[in-house]
């Protein structure tokens, strides 16, 4: 019996659509959309029944807008974002929780495994957080109930950008994206647009 449930399984790659590889592209369903839905139902049902339990999906800040040259890993993790919102309000009463992760650029393996090394999004003007501080703030989320969580957007001047310690996204887009690439406190309309969602 699991009392929590950290679905972090994920691939990536880049190039464009039409050129991919479909090996690659069925790879990165099956991973990113087909085993995280099946493993997180399969454990959900334990919980509910138990009546307690905590699950975290992690995303992206991917699952925010589209990625050309990345198409298909943006989608699975919009998926994955719009399946967290959408079970952990079913299950608001349940005593389970849903928290879903959306990290910013990261520093793992998944640059390399995805060919992205010199990419704007890991070698840019943005930081490049570290998995342990991603991981640390992902676990506070979890244990708070937090429905979503993204870390490594950062805030203030461009000049001594900062790392927001935790943004609490509101369902709507434009509560992250109105800063043009800094991150945002949601807006009273957007805190009551998503109240029946937080």
């Amino acid at each position: 019996m699991l009392d929590v449930l950290i679905n972090a399984a994920g691939l990536g790659d880049s190039g464009r659509f039409d050129r991919a590889e479909p090996e690659k592209i069925a790879a990165m369903l099956h991973v990113n959309v087909v085993a995280l839905t099946e493993l997180t139902r399969l454990v959900l049902l334990q919980m509910v029944a138990r009546r307690r339990g905590k699950v975290m999906l992690v995303a992206s800040t991917a699952a925010f807008q589209p990625g050309p040259e990345m198409a298909v890993y943006y989608a699975s993790k919009a998926y994955v974002l719009s399946l967290g919102r959408a079970i952990g309000y079913e299950l608001r009463r349940t005593g389970v929780t849903v928290t879903t992760l959306c990290p910013g650029p990261t520093a793992t393996g998944f640059a390399e495994v995805a060919q992205m090394q010199g990419s704007a999004l890991f070698s840019g003007p943005m930081p490049v957080m570290q998995a342990a501080e991603v991981a640390r703030l992902g676990y506070a989320a979890l244990k708070a109930g937090r429905p979503v969580v993204v870390t490594g957007l950062p805030t203030g001047s461009s000049r001594s950008p900062r790392v927001s310690r935790r943004l609490r996204c509101c369902c709507r887009l434009p509560a992250v994206c109105r800063g043009r690439g800094r991150a945002t406190v949601p807006s009273p309309e957007d805190r009551r647009a998503s109240a029946d969602w937080a």
